[in-house]
């Protein structure tokens, strides 16, 4: 019984996380010594690039030195990482395959350590997503 209270507490306090990751609409990254506030249904993707991150939005692309490991850590449950050097925002993929996503025309590659992981959250979304239809 002890385990189960302490189980739930620890899915009390991820829902918690989840929820103030939630409170701010924007992405706030360092880029070119500005601090710049990014809304999350601007971003179509976050790309690593070595050294720095690339931000890809509907308008324009934002390079930041910020290590995407650090940045995933930050984002809402919208976000997905597909593979070392990629994260996609789900609500923005128009194909997939069990390779390949696109993500508002851009195509994008699953690394083959994520794909089991991708697989299963996006199917998950869609049967959540059909569920509130």
């Amino acid at each position: 019984m002890m385990k189960q209270i302490i189980e739930k507490g620890q899915v009390i306090n991820k829902l918690e996380i989840e929820k103030e990751k939630t409170k701010k609409s924007f992405l706030e990254i360092m880029s070119n010594r500005k601090m710049i506030k990014i809304p999350y249904d601007e971003i179509i993707y976050i790309e690593s690039l070595s050294d720095y991150i690339k931000v890809t939005t509907i308008n324009n692309e934002i390079k930041s030195k910020e290590k995407i490991s650090k940045l995933s850590e930050k984002l809402p449950d919208i976000f997905l990482r597909i593979h070392r050097s990629f994260i996609i925002n789900t609500d923005r993929i128009k194909e997939r395959s069990l390779e390949q996503v696109l993500v508002d025309g851009y195509q994008l590659n699953i690394g083959r350590s994520y794909r089991k992981d991708v697989k299963e959250v996006l199917n998950s979304r869609d049967t959540t997503t059909t569920a509130n239809k």
